[in-house]
């Protein structure tokens, strides 16, 4: 009850592929998929993370009306605060935490494609590709 589930998946799949690697056999297949099964089953519930409540419009309107929009910084928030609800994105997905980790192979530039438009009820919108997602990888979305 110490780890969580997924981990012990985690180090099951390193032990399989320190044999692929090494060219040898593995035999664990079977057995080490019914104790994954039953390590789940036993995880207690402390190791479990409490699903968090999704974000809703009211939150994103409670956050607008405290943002001024002529400030860089809180138009940088709201444009990634709404980009995560709209992609129902984790704020990590789509942000970094320091410009050391900048990858312009899986962030977005500045310089980037956009598509400008106007949708059915007359909003205007901006568009861009994100390069890279946790789903689709390098096809990003």
């Amino acid at each position: 009850g110490l780890v969580a589930s997924g981990t012990v998946s985690s180090w099951l799949a390193g032990l399989q592929l320190w044999h692929a690697v090494n060219l040898a056999p593995w035999f664990g297949a079977s057995l080490l998929s019914r104790t994954r099964k039953g390590v789940s089953k036993l995880v207690p519930d402390s190791s479990r993370r409490i699903p968090r409540d999704p974000v809703t419009y009211n939150h994103m309107t409670v956050l607008r009306t405290g943002l001024d929009l002529s400030n860089t910084r809180d138009s940088a928030i709201w444009s990634a605060a709404c980009t995560a609800w709209r992609d129902c994105a984790r704020l990590g997905e789509i942000l970094i935490d320091s410009s050391s980790h900048f990858d312009a192979s899986r962030h977005v530039t500045r310089g980037c494609p956009k598509k400008r438009g106007t949708a059915s009820n007359n909003h205007k919108f901006v568009g861009f590709k994100v390069p890279w997602t946790k789903t689709k990888k390098s096809l990003g979305d």
